[in-house]
């Protein structure tokens, strides 16, 4: 299967190496498994694991168990009626809270799904928020929320009062995590004239909670124009007991794991029914207002998690959608997908594909893990959470 290398940080010049340079760097060794699931490559001491199919094969050794339904779609009780939730978390009391972003509320429920408050308005000013996607809470207590159309996390204490607003310059908070250590991680891609810039900056920048940044990793793949730049390096991100950082890219075939202090800990792909769109598609359409150009590239993921175990579990498509599917932006991307078309993938913490499961409720959206409870967040049809219990054969 090709893949493109130029995400290693090296770009091209990775070809001018002497062959003796390149044996010297390059140890390559096969799986034990004697059907030879996977291939494993160290380059400069870091693993490159390539998985041609899962180590399960076709044993189903994981399924999910429904479980709850947070959420009424007709009902007049605004306690439990959402408009298009976002994203749920679960604190250390095992209190559900949900972000109701047509409503610019969290709403907390108790782990019997019992309602207990609700906080947040529509706005721009402290404590409101307007364009929120995303939403994380600490082990203390402490709600994290990134609003796209501020460019900012914000943070409330666990009654909801607002605490503080973080913002940067150049810095978009697509994805965050509210890791134990108390700091924040923000996954952020920059938006830059790539006829002027020949280095992006890093992915990943950790924060402390009053906004410094303390560290940046995370190596973006170079393309020749901004929407492609954007859009092919947007991904998603997850973390572990250990405040290890997992990154799925939305459209690499590319998995990777860091440490908390930002080191490279293995990179993995897969083998599928379709390739990276190594040609990029444009399809540039002239309107009085100015040119718009529509870019078509291939999927691979919608999310990533880990679970009780430390399994890594990827949201990844079957199969490629229609090309009118494939625009970029989170709601052409995501929502409105058939549940043939996508699939759990599950790796051990090594990056190696254990198995791969369908869920007829899954259907693209954000999912959730928090120990062995995986919640599916429908934005669009039902407008609610649906719990589901990690089980093992």
């Amino acid at each position: 299967m090709p893949r493109d290398r130029t995400g290693d940080g090296r770009g091209r010049k990775t070809r001018l190496l002497s062959v003796a340079v390149i044996l010297s760097l390059v140890t390559v060794t096969l799986s034990c498994s004697s059907r030879h699931t996977y291939t494993e490559e160290t380059i400069n001491g870091l693993r490159f694991i390539h998985n041609i199919e899962p180590l399960w094969g076709t044993d189903q050794k994981v399924t999910l168990k429904f479980w709850k339904k947070y959420g009424e779609l007709n009902t007049d009780d605004e306690r439990y009626q959402f408009y298009y939730p976002k994203d749920v978390a679960v604190d250390n009391r095992g209190n559900i809270h949900i972000l109701d972003a047509g409503n610019h509320k969290v709403k907390i429920y108790d782990k019997e799904g019992t309602y207990l408050r609700a906080f947040g308005r529509k706005g721009s000013g402290p404590g409101e928020f307007i364009g929120a996607t995303r939403l994380e809470v600490f082990p203390e207590g402490n709600i994290l929320i990134n609003d796209l159309a501020t460019n900012a996390v914000t943070i409330f204490d666990r009654s909801g009062h607002f605490i503080r607003r973080i913002s940067h310059e150049g810095l978009s908070p697509i994805q965050i995590l509210a890791l134990r250590s108390g700091e924040i991680a923000v996954f952020s891609v920059r938006r830059f004239d790539t006829e002027h810039i020949r280095e992006m900056p890093p992915l990943v920048s950790i924060l402390d909670q009053n906004g410094s940044i303390l560290r940046t990793f995370g190596s973006p793949r170079y393309y020749e124009d901004p929407p492609t730049n954007f859009w092919c390096n947007s991904a998603s991100i997850a973390g572990d007991d250990a405040d290890n950082i997992y990154i799925n890219f939305e459209s690499q075939n590319r998995i990777e794991k860091f440490s908390s202090e930002g080191e490279l800990l293995f990179k993995a792909d897969r083998l599928l029914g379709y390739a990276e769109t190594m040609e990029i598609e444009k399809n540039v359409h002239v309107y009085d207002e100015g040119p718009l150009i529509a870019v078509s590239f291939n999927i691979f993921s919608a999310g990533i998690q880990v679970d009780h175990m430390g399994r890594i579990w990827s949201g990844t498509l079957r199969r490629q959608k229609d090309p009118d599917d494939k625009r970029g932006g989170e709601e052409s991307r995501r929502e409105g997908g058939r549940p043939e078309d996508y699939m759990f993938e599950i790796y051990d913490q090594n990056g190696v594909l254990l198995g791969r499961i369908q869920e007829g409720d899954y259907h693209g959206q954000r999912f959730r893990i928090v120990a062995d409870r995986l919640f599916l967040v429908d934005s669009d049809v039902e407008m609610a959470v649906f719990e589901y219990r990690i089980v093992d054969y």
